[in-house]
């Protein structure tokens, strides 16, 4: 028989003793709480839509952010509301600003670079090169690098230089403006017809260039149309100096020229630092002093060695319009991109070359040197007098993309002479909205030959041109140049096969574009659909994948104007000692940078398809890349976490980790109402058992 009084007092002792040592367990398995940082370091990574990994990314660096007890939030806008913040076209009281203000904090933004490292880093983060003058958006001032992308652009000797750019790339990672997260890998899916021809360098970053795409022998559709899928519907900009946008250069590139959209030289295909003639048939450049017994631009009567350049315009070259090339389109070309009215997004740097109008002209032309010197007249020859040498000249500006200079002068009476050229500021100012550059509407102008002439979209001399666009189907149609003059040539190697040339726009993801693919609605899917997680979707039936590794990277960019991370003013320890608020910053800077977990993001999202990023615009293809650079690299988030509270500590913040709620504060009254009904149950078991009568 069983002891009802025995049974209550030993469940009553048991709760008791699981209460009274159940604190002390689940104390120490709660864990340590997330720590206080004083004062807090509010800070908002800024994302733009159309790249969903990118997004990822910064929730994740936000979220490990957090767990550290920084006040990170991640917000993602729509493009133009993003550009305006990071990389505005003109000036403003938000350039600069924080993201409260209107500017940002740490923007997420990718890009694609060039083979030699001088003129990306000038533009990039040269103290001169500051948004909108060209893309310094980080507004980093570092006079010691500043006089290393300087001494860049000049030097010859190219020991000199890998030395200078090895020197740069240690400032720069040392003192992070930007967390460069990886080098990226292009992946393209494309139909298994399609014709994956070697990919070049001197393509990059339109590859494969649009002239060279076709399809095999036994593709079953129509072999002149291709459509290639990309996650940006439509485009910004149709003009090559008022975009930097990856995805409008992959529309608009082939209305100027090949590859890249180059001008008078293109890049050689075999060694890409070097060029080749292509809408000029040569040019030459002196080897020694030029005197000169008159006045050249800024008093300079002597050209000193390697500034004096001579393009002979190539003949028969005609623009999409009609209308012939010659060196007047080349020079207004020039001199429109140096004005700053026109708003060239690559005014800075390239009037760091050409330094004044009267720099460039076309031979004999009225009201420049030429002139003085009695030149005869022969607008197909195109001369530089630079005040210095300028070490990439040649892919600076002798590849840059030429526009009809009766479209930019519009004058009534032919293309104006420089002694004749009266600037219009509100035209130029106002170009970026005419349908040249929107692809909407017309605009009407004067020919070379004074005639009234209408366009409704772009005008070049490459092999395509804009063929309209579509907000109904979201499609750009980019057709043939009847005009290009290089036709022949390209049929002959068997390439410019495509006729119609489809961009099509779609945002709903990766998904709906393997769906395109399989369907054989798309023929090629962009690489920025984020394929690294992806591939294992596609399947060699309907697809095929083509990897390619370029100039590409991803970056997080720091906005140095940031009285916390960028000039290290409001940190406790630069309000404290002024003489070491910088150093404050940058170790705010390398607490962020702790928190964005490369390895994580480069093995686990990317699968592999991307190398472990350094400096941003120094990729392991740029010449001058450095190995030996010591990583700070984290071997597990622990670690990371360690290092970054260390480097706030170190800029003078206060952390601290509350203790975390004992089992009584968190659980205490639940467990006094469970122990209240166990007694009162027991007790009734007992008091109300069965008796007998």
């Amino acid at each position: 028989m069983i002891d009802n009084k025995k049974v209550f007092a030993f469940a009553i002792i048991a709760l008791m003793t699981f209460a009274m040592t159940s604190a002390f367990i689940f104390s120490q398995t709660t864990g340590t709480s997330t720590p206080v940082i004083t004062p807090a370091i509010p800070v908002v990574l800024l994302t733009r839509q159309g790249n969903q990994l990118r997004i990822q990314w910064a929730q994740l660096v936000a979220a490990n952010m957090q767990a550290i007890g920084i006040s990170a939030t991640s917000v993602t806008l729509a493009e133009t509301q993003y550009d305006d913040r990071v990389v505005p076209s003109s000036p403003g009281p938000t350039v600069g600003a924080s993201y409260a203000n209107g500017g940002f904090d740490v923007a997420f933004i990718g890009w694609s670079f060039a083979p030699e490292p001088g003129p990306i880093i000038y533009a990039l983060y040269d103290n001169s090169q500051y948004i909108p003058i060209d893309d310094n958006y980080y507004f980093w001032n570092n006079t010691q690098a500043t006089a290393l992308d300087r001494q860049m652009l000049t030097e010859a000797n190219q020991t000199n230089l890998y030395n200078e750019v090895d020197q740069w790339e240690r400032i720069n990672y040392a003192q992070i403006p930007e967390v460069t997260i990886f080098y990226s890998d292009d992946i393209y899916p494309v139909n298994p017809y399609v014709n994956t021809t070697a990919i070049h360098l001197a393509e990059y970053p339109i590859w494969p260039a649009v002239e060279t795409w076709g399809y095999n022998s036994s593709y079953p559709g129509d072999p002149t149309k291709l459509t290639l899928e990309q996650p940006q519907i439509g485009y910004t900009c149709l003009d090559p100096y008022h975009t930097p946008w990856y995805y409008d250069l992959s529309i608009i590139a082939s209305y100027y020229g090949e590859e890249a959209g180059y001008g008078m030289l293109m890049r050689n295909e075999s060694l890409v630092t070097q060029t080749v003639p292509y809408m000029a048939s040569s040019y030459t450049v002196n080897s020694a002093p030029i005197l000169w017994n008159k006045t050249y631009p800024g008093d300079n009567y002597v050209s000193a060695p390697g500034t004096y350049w001579n393009f002979t315009i190539r003949p028969g070259i005609r623009f999409s319009n009609g209308e012939s090339l010659t060196g007047q389109d080349v020079v207004w070309t020039i001199r429109y991109a140096i004005t700053p009215a026109w708003g060239n997004l690559g005014y800075g740097y390239d009037a760091s070359i050409v330094t004044s109008n009267a720099s460039v002209y076309w031979q004999g032309e009225a009201g420049t040197p030429g002139a003085e010197l009695a030149e005869p007249v022969n607008d197909m020859n195109v001369i530089f007098n630079l005040t210095a040498p300028w070490a990439t000249f040649r892919t600076d500006i002798g590849a840059l993309s030429i526009l009809p200079a009766s479209v930019l002068t519009n004058s009534s009476s032919g293309i104006p002479t420089l002694a004749t050229w009266v600037p219009n500021t509100a035209q130029m100012e106002n170009y970026i909205n005419t349908a040249f550059c929107t692809g909407v509407g017309s605009y009407v102008y004067y020919g070379k030959n004074e005639s009234l002439l209408t366009g409704t979209g772009p005008v070049g001399a490459g092999p395509y041109e804009f063929g309209g666009y579509s907000p109904t189907t979201q499609i750009v149609t980019d057709v043939k140049n009847p005009y290009y003059f290089n036709a022949a040539t390209l049929e002959a190697i068997g390439e410019y096969k495509i006729d119609d040339f489809y961009i099509y726009g779609q945002t709903s993801g990766a998904q709906t574009a393997i769906s395109d693919l399989k369907a054989g609605t798309s023929q090629v899917l962009d690489t920025n659909y984020e394929w690294a997680s992806l591939t294992g979707s596609l399947l060699p039936a309907w697809s095929k994948i083509v990897v390619n590794k370029g100039y590409g990277c991803q970056e997080m960019g720091f906005n140095m104007n940031s009285p916390i991370w960028g000039t290290g003013v409001d940190t406790p320890l630069g309000m404290a000692n002024a003489s070491q608020a910088a150093q404050a910053a940058l170790d705010v800077r390398l607490a962020m940078e702790a928190m964005v977990p490369k390895q994580y993001i480069i093995t686990q999202l990317m699968h592999g398809f991307a190398t472990y990023g350094i400096t941003s615009p120094i990729t392991p293809n740029t010449f001058g890349f450095d190995t030996t650079i010591p990583l700070r690299n984290y071997t597990s988030q622990s670690a990371a976490d360690a290092a970054a509270i260390g480097y706030l500590v170190a800029a003078g913040y206060s952390v601290t980790y509350p203790s975390p709620p004992t089992f009584w504060d968190a659980y205490g009254l639940v467990l006094a109402i469970v122990e209240l009904a166990v007694i009162v149950v027991l007790a009734g078991f007992y008091f109300f058992r069965p008796r007998r009568v």
